[in-house]
């Protein structure tokens, strides 16, 4: 048991003390006027009680009973302290004022969760400065961060005056991780176009961040809201790191990965997308996935939204679990498994079941964890110890690194962004159709970005391994391979092909494109948009 849980554990008891001491003082005290005069009324008697808290209920002459005599210390214990604990909610509030008048370049968060917590961790780790807005004055999160010497504020996110006490207009950012999707767009969607600091709301379903990126914050006039899926951050890291990993093994082959999926319904959506857009590391062949659900209309669904997912990727559902299915066969060899169950414990089972069936090497048999106790539990077990797979903590794996929003990806995507408007408006000096302040960018494009600057470590760690003679060749199989990418982003984001590949039929209200084709039915003009970038940016690598 941690030393922050009994602290909290004891100040809530002390929270709390005074009231039932209160009720004790009050029962007493009219017994014990009832004992020193018969005659006097249950109502007079309960008000005297009361006029022990005050001290106020007058002298007795002669023994007091007991009851009485008792009550008339308690109810000044209760007074005190109910006045200690107002005095000691309004010091904290002083302080954490105090604290906060003096930052300036600060992040304010809003919701101090299990993940709000760890966000404020990492950056207090940085030595950044942040504040923090929460309605619960009681939770462990809460006694951890004041613990930590970081300014709480006790308060709704929504509230106005409460954001400007934290700051908002000294801030840079201000991240909403709130336990509901919805009220981090309410906040998100309240500050937007008030303030120049960053909004950054976390939003974990798919078609909230769908509907809302290209909705919130559109226009030269206002910044756009970054909308920050974490458990599909965790996806993407993961896929990444398999990724990287395959790439190690055999090179930028040409033959398409195969991976084994099964993942709990709430999730099942952001790892296919996660996996269809990291894992185009050939442009050769698509990707093919093997995905168990019981479910179907997560299927239909997920076929209804992404219509278009057959260009990037070949998707295979199946309902039975491997053990009925696949060992039968055992005629499908996969690059990689991963498993996220709704339980920490069946995830373990699946992925010891899978390993068993010798369908896949053990490094690339990965158990994704919820809970992070249960994972760091897990790492101590016989799983990791004989290497029958890896086991992931999904809430640390969301966070990344030491920046728990990848601020080196932010700043690589704001560079080939704004390569990208220069090179435009050298062709067309009256090319407008993006900004070039990447605030008032769509969060749309600003995430397309971002998964281009974190695609391109895959990619400067293919030009170094790569012989020198053999780099055209490999030049144009990253062009493809990029091409893939970003028809993955935009497929994976509800487009479709327009039908033509004539440029007048895009539609990008409509969500269609003229450019989701294979990259050999490119023009030369949209080939070097992908040769171009790379060329400028590997040729830097070494």
């Amino acid at each position: 048991m941690s030393i922050t849980f009994v602290r909290f554990r004891m100040q809530k008891i002390y929270r709390f003390f005074p009231f039932p001491i209160a009720v004790l003082a009050v029962l007493l005290g009219t017994l014990g006027f009832r004992l020193v005069s018969n005659e006097t009324s249950f109502s007079t008697c309960l008000y005297q009680a009361a006029q022990l808290f005050t001290i106020s209920s007058g002298a007795i002459q002669g023994k007091l009973p007991w009851s009485l005599e008792l009550a008339r210390w308690l109810a000044p214990m209760a007074t005190l302290g109910a006045i200690l604990l107002a005095a000691r909610s309004f010091f904290y509030a002083f302080l954490a004022r105090f604290k906060s008048l003096a930052y300036h370049n600060h992040t304010i968060l809003c919701g101090a969760g299990d993940r709000g917590l760890a966000i404020v961790c990492r950056i207090k780790t940085q030595g950044q400065q942040v504040v923090v807005i929460d309605t619960n004055d009681e939770s462990v999160s809460a006694n951890k961060i004041r613990s930590l010497g970081i300014p709480l504020f006790i308060g709704d996110g929504m509230d106005d005056k409460i954001i400007r006490i934290a700051g908002i207009k000294r801030a840079k950012r201000l991240i909403a991780t709130c336990g509901s999707d919805e009220i981090n767009l309410r906040i998100a969607g309240n500050l937007n176009g008030k303030t120049e600091a960053e909004i950054i709301a976390a939003v974990e379903k798919p078609s909230l961040r769908i509907l809302f990126r290209d909705q919130i914050g559109t226009g030269k006039d206002r910044q756009s809201v970054r909308m920050v899926g974490f458990q599909f951050r965790a996806a993407k890291r993961l896929f990444y790191s398999l990724a990287m990993n395959l790439f190690s093994e055999r090179g930028l082959s040409s033959k398409g990965l195969h991976v084994f999926l099964e993942v709990n319904d709430d999730l099942i959506e952001d790892f296919i997308r996660a996996a269809a857009l990291i894992l185009q590391i050939t442009g050769e062949k698509k990707p093919s996935f093997t995905i168990l659900t019981k479910n179907r209309a997560v299927r239909e669904n997920f076929l209804l939204r992404y219509p278009e997912n057959h260009l990037v990727a070949d998707l295979n559902w199946v309902s039975t679990c491997p053990s009925q299915d696949i060992s039968s066969k055992h005629s499908t060899v996969f690059d990689a498994a991963v498993f996220c169950c709704h339980e920490d414990m069946t995830t373990l089972e699946r992925a010891e079941n899978f390993h068993a069936l010798d369908l896949c090497r053990s490094e690339n048999i990965y158990a994704c964890l919820q809970k992070a106790a249960n994972a760091r539990f897990s790492n101590t077990t016989d799983f990791v110890r004989k290497n029958l797979f890896q086991v992931i903590d999904l809430v640390g794996f969301s966070l990344g690194g030491n920046d728990p929003l990848d601020g080196h990806l932010e700043i690589e995507a704001i560079r080939l962004h704004q390569d990208y408007v220069q090179n435009e408006r050298l062709k067309d000096p009256s090319w407008d159709r993006l900004p070039a302040d990447w605030r008032f960018l769509d969060e749309g494009y600003r995430e397309s970005n971002r998964l281009q600057a974190a695609n391109l470590e895959l990619n400067r760690l293919s030009w170094k391994l790569c012989p020198e003679s053999q780099r055209d060749d490999l030049l144009g199989k990253l062009a493809r391979a990029e091409h893939m990418r970003w028809m993955a982003d935009k497929v994976m984001h509800g487009w479709r092909w327009s039908g033509s590949i004539d440029p007048a039929s895009r539609n990008d209200k409509k969500r269609v494109h003229h450019l989701l084709v294979p990259f050999d039915s490119l023009c030369e003009a949209e080939k070097s948009k992908d040769l171009s970038p790379l060329k400028k940016i590997l040729s830097s690598a070494l």
